[in-house]
């Protein structure tokens, strides 16, 4: 059993592999990237109205609550709104990145201000805090920007998720080899 575990290394090296390669299409088509999230994104919400719908009529009638029925109903509506206006849903999370970027920075710039007197990093801390907010403005009221931005981060976390992969195929490779080869002492020992 344990053998097996390490022997596909090379499995765990081509997925990361393709996520690498599926992080660099993500950063040069990020509209697509972000529309792929908002499909993905209204089905998540539609599915969930539904399986809640099918949970309440499954449900005992003690256990039927009439606000649960109407929450999940407005779900389920909701999520056939994201998927039949597509770019709206785009424009939504779009907003709601720029936005979480505009408060981020402003964070982080109230935090940097907080420390200016106590060390120099404040304001390298509090420049950047101004910088993401300042950045975060055109992306709230650009679609194509917000495309970008939240393109942006996708891309680096698979890219990253890629990449802690592929080391850990390397590290998988490794162990492999010497499991096996501790494998191999012992049936020897056994042998003689």
């Amino acid at each position: 059993m344990v053998p097996l575990l390490f022997r596909q290394w090379w499995i765990v090296l081509l997925q990361g592999i393709v996520l690498i390669l599926l992080a660099f299409y993500i950063f040069s088509n990020p509209v697509t990237a972000l529309a792929g999230v908002s499909l993905w994104f209204g089905i998540s919400v539609f599915i969930t109205g539904v399986l809640g719908i099918l949970a309440w009529f499954g449900a005992d009638k003690s256990e039927r609550d009439g606000l649960s029925l109407l929450w999940n109903v407005l779900t389920t509506v909701f999520g056939l709104f994201m998927l039949m206006n597509l770019f709206a849903t785009m424009g939504a999370i779009a907003v709601i990145f720029g936005l979480w970027m505009l408060f981020t920075g402003l964070h982080i710039a109230q935090l940097g201000w907080t420390q200016r007197k106590n060390h120099t990093y404040g304001w390298v801390i509090f420049l950047g805090g101004l910088l993401a907010a300042l950045i975060a403005l055109p992306m709230i009221f650009n679609i194509g920007l917000g495309a970008v931005g939240v393109s942006t981060l996708l891309g680096t976390l698979v890219l990253l998720a890629g990449l802690a992969l592929i080391l850990f195929s390397l590290i998988k490779k490794k162990v492999g080899g010497k499991i096996q080869e501790k494998i191999e002492n012992v049936r020897s020992a056994l042998r003689q």
